[in-house]
């Protein structure tokens, strides 16, 4: 598996910038089969940031420069990663730099779809539909790498990114650092590290150390780095600082060093100084230096900011917006010495995430799940041509970068305008160039190329649940129809007896989820949260049930509350015109509206591609149907660590585990009772549960079914809850 680094950065210079480079290559060459190249954009013969990948034998190339530039900018770094590409065609490029991803954007798609880009920008949350960079990229390449949880989050909620095309990779620190011995001193020492920059209050510190001393607070500041910034507001900025730190009382400035001499400095410290002026209040950003502090014991004065606070936890006691602050907070927390020493412990395991080592392990999953591992394998067979063909592929879309990154076959798509609308001609010429037609859906699709497929090519056909209440299965001709997956055992016999299907021929497969995206820590108060996804059509959503559960569950005095995701009503014409429903929806609103009690605790979402981000918020994810396929939502909230409580649709107890099945109301407030006595626990068991619904099986089954070359040798699936 050969892996390009590249990053717009100097790494003769020692900041984040540099530190990332190098800790990504490290980490890289970690992962099992990697061969790592890092394309340098400059020279660095004997730099602190690349000594350590040449002692771990990591090759290094320096971009091809045009004649007579110092360096290039960045229409020819863009130039030199797709020259590389040309010539050794690797099978993946991390690239960091907006100006060398934008040039990228434009290039074909056999590179761009081995780019993964790192973005960096932060986002326009008041106005995210005119940052046209960003829709480019995401747009662009399969997937981007962002530095926190927070900032996947945002994209995922403010800019509606899918959250599997997103990888959050926090700073990382070698893992020496948590065998460092955290060494103190007798006098109380403050240290900051990085560069001098002016927003990040380092002239400030200067002053605070000496405020400190002048009311009775004993300490020094300790200062590592060597990079200036100038500040182009104050042109003395730099001159300044440089005096400052040779000359002031109590500082003790001793330049640059490598990042491990760096750590031995920093062990000696008292508590780290982290705190940035209010212009990075909303970044969503992790310092490295905060983490690397973490992982050596030594707390760190930092501004209460979401990223932060995600990280840190809301109760940590050395949070400060401001110099002002913090003076009040280093006073405070060096007059109790055991609290600095309790927390510097904590904080230590708590960054052991951020190690080389884990990260690494983390990027080796990443990889195996979207088959980058296996590509250059996979890609040196023949490769077949797999369309996909429906007329809605919102579902199967989650699987498509998987399926892409395969290597042993090449995907296209037929999407048609409805379920019986589309253009015959294309479809035609598409059905001549796929040897493997996928259906997703058994609709109209299904109908039309098992009639119109040459027997020598392959037709696959999903079928959900709603195909049933329609003529579509019918009218396919199932002779034809090489593979059926279906969502339930029930179905499976439904299409035997009814359209007489072979039952070699089926697979029994619910709906997929992706497993990994929905693992997220739960917010305040999910222990006490209901969800609802989907209430439309009311006559068989039921959300009716979910406000009766609701009102139990409050009647014993605790506060619950029920959160419903779904699209409105009035939003869809084919229910907003059926009467009935219209007048039964009307009725519930008006009696939620009506009683305080469930008017205030019951919160509407609008839908958006965010759902492991909303699943945050949920204890409990119902399904409160009189029918389902196999009720996707059920799946996903369990993923995220909710409860599930259904009741009894048929088929409920043969998709999941039978004891959160209930038979009406009253069983499932005894569920949902029961499992609040441990809901913790219940909640690793459930996720746990839930990965037989990762998509990553399904993913592979039908990457086996696109590529064996005789079905019949294959074994139909038989899921079990």
């Amino acid at each position: 598996m050969k892996i390009c680094l590249f990053a717009d950065v100097n790494p003769n210079l020692i900041d984040g910038s540099s530190i990332w480079l190098q800790s990504m290559a490290l980490a890289l060459d970690r992962v099992p089969g990697a061969e790592v190249t890092v394309l340098l954009r400059d020279p660095a013969p004997d730099s602190p940031i690349t000594r350590p990948l040449i002692e771990r034998g990591i090759d290094l190339v320096l971009c091809d420069r045009p004649e007579g530039e110092d360096a290039p900018d960045g229409t020819a770094l863009a130039r030199a990663i797709e020259q590389r590409f040309h010539d050794a065609g690797d099978a993946l490029y991390i690239v960091r730099g907006d100006a060398v991803v934008e040039r990228l954007a434009g290039t074909g798609d056999e590179l761009r779809n081995r780019i993964w880009p790192y973005w960096l920008r932060r986002p326009q949350l008041l106005a995210p539909e005119q940052d046209e960079f960003a829709f480019r990229v995401f747009e662009a390449f399969p997937k981007a790498i962002v530095q926190s949880a927070a900032q996947k989050a945002v994209l995922e909620t403010i800019y509606q990114v899918p959250a599997a095309q997103l990888l959050a990779l926090p700073p990382m620190v070698p893992d020496g650092f948590f065998e460092s011995k955290r060494l103190g001193s007798e006098e109380p020492i403050l240290i900051y590290s990085g560069k001098m920059d002016s927003d990040y209050n380092v002239e400030n510190y200067i002053d605070l150390v000496a405020a400190l001393n002048a009311g009775g607070t004993g300490c020094s500041l300790r200062v590592l780095g060597d990079k200036f910034n100038a500040d182009p507001d104050d042109r003395q900025f730099v001159k300044r600082m440089k005096e400052k730190l040779a000359e002031a009382p109590h500082v003790d400035w001793r330049g640059g060093m490598e990042r491990m001499a760096a750590a031995a400095q920093a062990a000696q410290a008292t508590l780290g100084l982290c705190i940035r002026k209010s212009v990075y209040d909303s970044s969503l950003e992790i310092s490295t230096k905060l983490v690397e502090f973490c992982a050596l014991g030594v707390p760190p004065v930092v501004n209460r900011t979401t990223a932060h606070v995600d990280f840190l936890g809301a109760d940590y006691p050395f949070y400060a917006n401001s110099i002002d602050e913090a003076q009040t907070v280093i006073e405070e927390a060096l007059a109790d010495p055991d609290r600095i020493a309790v927390t510097g412990a904590a904080l230590r395991e708590k960054a052991r995430s951020f190690a080389i080592s884990h990260q690494a392990e983390r990027l080796a999953h990443t990889f195996e799940r979207a088959g980058i591992r296996d590509r250059a394998t996979r890609a040196s067979a023949e490769r077949r041509n797999v369309l996909i063909a429906g007329h809605d592929l919102k579902f199967v879309n989650a699987l498509l970068p998987q399926l892409r990154a395969d290597g042993r076959f090449r995907l296209d798509t037929d999407e048609w305008p409805g379920t019986r609308k589309h253009d015959e001609r294309l479809s035609l010429r598409k059905a001549g160039w796929a040897d493997t037609v996928f259906c997703e859906w058994c609709a109209g699709p299904a109908v039309w190329y098992s009639r119109n497929l040459p027997e020598e090519k392959r037709l696959i056909v999903r079928l959900h649940r709603f195909e049933l209440t329609t003529d579509f299965p019918g009218e396919v001709d199932f002779d034809q129809v090489d593979r059926l997956l279906v969502v339930r055992a029930e179905i499976k016999r439904q299409c035997i007896e009814e359209f007489g299907v072979a039952p070699e021929k089926i697979d029994v497969i619910p709906q997929f989820v992706d497993w990994d995206e929905f693992d997220r820590p739960k917010h305040a108060g999910a222990e006490r949260t209901l969800g609802l996804v989907g209430i439309n059509p009311y006559a068989i959503k039921r959300l009716d049930r979910a406000v009766d559960l609701l009102e139990r569950l409050r009647a014993t005095g605790e506060d619950w509350r029920l959160r419903v995701r779904s699209v409105m009503p009035w939003e869809i014409s084919w229910t907003w015109k059926e009467e009935e429903e219209r007048e039964a929806f009307r009725a519930l609103f008006g009696r939620i509206l009506a009683e305080e009690g469930l008017r205030d605790n019951i919160l509407f979402d609008a839908p958006g591609p965010d759902m492991a981000e909303w699943y945050r918020n949920i204890g409990y994810i119902l399904s409160t149907s009189i029918l389902e396929g196999c009720h996707t939502s059920v799946a996903e909230g369990m993923a995220s660590g909710a409860v599930p409580v259904l009741i009894g649709w048929e088929g409920a107890d043969s998709v999941y585990p039978a004891r959160f099945v209930a038979d009406n109301l009253e069983g499932m407030a005894a569920i949902i009772e029961q499992a609040s006595e441990d809901r913790e626990a219940l909640a690793g068991e459930v996720a746990e549960h839930a990965r037989r619904f990762d998509l990553a099986h399904t993913a592979s089954h039908l990457a086996r079914l696109f590529t064996e070359p005789d079905l019949a040798m294959l074994a139909p699936v038989e899921h079990e809850a």
